[in-house]
């Protein structure tokens, strides 16, 4: 079975350049209840996030720190080596 870390990453509306990024805290299961993929059971592609998917997954902090900015939320899956 492969090993998956997902983040939520924040991009710059204005230039596309990915500013931050944090590992999501939660289990799997729990992680791709919210962010609730359209037809990926795993979540393994990358979406755009609302802030309360944000929130939700963990990432209060983000929301601070770039609410009045221009940014989008994504959420990213990573395969990791074991």
């Amino acid at each position: 079975m492969r090993k998956l870390e997902r983040y939520i990453e924040v991009y710059s509306n204005a230039t596309d350049e990915l500013l931050e990024s944090m590992l999501i805290p939660l289990p799997e299961d729990i992680a791709i209840l919210y962010i609730n993929p359209d037809d990926d059971e795993f979540a393994c592609c990358p979406y755009i996030l609302n802030e309360s998917q944000v929130l939700n997954l963990g990432g209060r902090e983000f929301i601070k720190k770039y609410k009045t900015s221009d940014v989008e939320y994504q959420v990213a899956c990573y395969h990791v080596s074991s």
